[in-house]
């Protein structure tokens, strides 16, 4: 063995050893074709104190921390082939500090998605509306509807009430309302955040005109023909305002009165302006 009072560190140093091929004999050290090393070790202040000697070399100290730095000192003392590289490669028992690798900047190429040319799920819409008829009545009125996405297009739905607000001292005194139900396809364009949709519609409608504060009219129905245009503008996530000009043309085929009153002449075409919003996947 290993001189020394620690025996359990001499018992770790002299299996260290003997993992290398070293031979320990009391306080001598060998190993095959290498000189005889006589090593002492001490505990002091927390080290391991090192006295090594061997025939051909002066005497040395050395100052270690643990077993395994201390066997490594120690079969350094045995071997004759300086020349050659001191030791095999075994684990490191301390961390060794390495500078971190060095690397190229690597190029990171965003690409933008492709603005949506199209909207999908449906869109639930509300507007008021003002409108100037070719008979130059003005009418105010509202409409409501509904869109879903069929890919690139939209069908959509929408309901539209108007009356008559203000109207030429020829129109008499009668009160004038529209009602009609139109269906169609919009086309959705994207313009950067914005959306212009172009569209056309089909439907059926039905004008009431009467007397005022009197029972007495008549009501004509018939098709209806609608070509619009509609800017979106996004006010959020689901939310979006709508402006949007239309152009309504108006078909009489059924006419029905209960009056023998002449009835102002029905216009065959009205323009649309209104201002809405719009609920759903923009």
């Amino acid at each position: 063995m290993l001189v020394g009072p620690e025996a359990d560190v001499v018992a770790s140093i002299t299996t260290i050893l003997a993992s290398r091929d070293i031979v320990t004999d009391g306080g001598d050290v060998t190993r095959p074709d290498c000189p005889t090393v006589h090593a002492t070790i001490v505990r002091r202040d927390g080290h391991l104190q090192l006295a090594i000697e061997r025939a051909d070399q002066p005497p040395v100290e050395r100052t270690v921390d643990d077993p395994t730095t201390a066997a490594t000192v120690i079969e350094s003392w045995t071997r004759r082939d300086l020349g050659s590289p001191l030791l095999g490669v075994r684990p490191v028992p301390h961390r060794v500090a390495t500078a971190p690798s060095r690397r190229e900047p690597t190029e990171v190429v965003v690409v933008a998605p492709a603005p949506h040319t199209s909207t999908r799920g449906l869109q639930l819409f509300a507007a008021a509306e003002t409108a100037y008829a070719t008979d130059h009545t003005l009418w105010a009125g509202a409409e409501i509807g509904a869109s879903i996405g069929l890919g690139p297009v939209c069908a959509a739905a929408r309901l539209r009430v108007d009356t008559v607000a203000d109207a030429p001292r020829a129109f008499g005194n009668f009160d004038r309302e529209n009602q009609e139900l139109l269906i169609g396809l919009d086309i959705p364009i994207a313009l950067g955040h914005l959306r212009l949709t172009p569209g056309f519609a089909a439907g059926l409608g039905v004008m009431h005109t009467h007397v005022e504060e009197q029972g007495q009219g008549g009501e004509t129905g018939g098709l209806r023909a609608d070509a619009h245009i509609t800017l979106t503008i996004p006010l959020g996530a689901q939310l979006a305002l709508d402006v949007a000009l239309s152009g309504d043309l108006t078909q009489a085929t059924q006419v029905e009165t209960s009056t023998t009153m002449q009835l102002p002449a029905e216009p065959r075409g009205i323009a649309h302006i209104s201002v809405g919003v719009r609920y759903g996947g923009l």
